[in-house]
């Protein structure tokens, strides 16, 4: 695992910026409660990344407002593990961190 290098901070108003952020959710899913994770996790573009024989993993990226309301969404399934990143942002057009100021 290679950790980079904070380059630079800055603070970036949110109509200059491109944002997204990561949820990892974990999920009981056994029997006929699999079917309507997967279903549910599908409508909002989630993504699979593992099923086991009682939980499923998966992965939603997007604007925060889209992952609180998918969020908001799958908790009535019971969460059983959840890693979510916060956003992450880069200046929107040609701007760089690199750029003289």
């Amino acid at each position: 695992l290679k950790m980079e290098d904070v380059v630079k901070v800055e603070v970036l108003e949110p109509e200059n910026c491109s944002c997204s952020e990561l949820l990892l959710l974990k999920l009981p899913a056994k029997g006929e409660g699999r079917a309507a994770v997967l279903k549910k996790a599908q409508t909002y573009g989630a993504r699979v990344l593992d099923i086991g024989e009682e939980t499923v993993t998966l992965e939603m990226t997007g604007q925060p407002e889209q992952v609180d309301a998918f969020l908001a969404h799958m908790e009535g399934f019971g969460i059983v593990e959840m890693a979510r990143t916060g956003i992450t942002a880069l200046e929107r057009g040609d701007g760089t961190i690199h750029n003289e100021e």
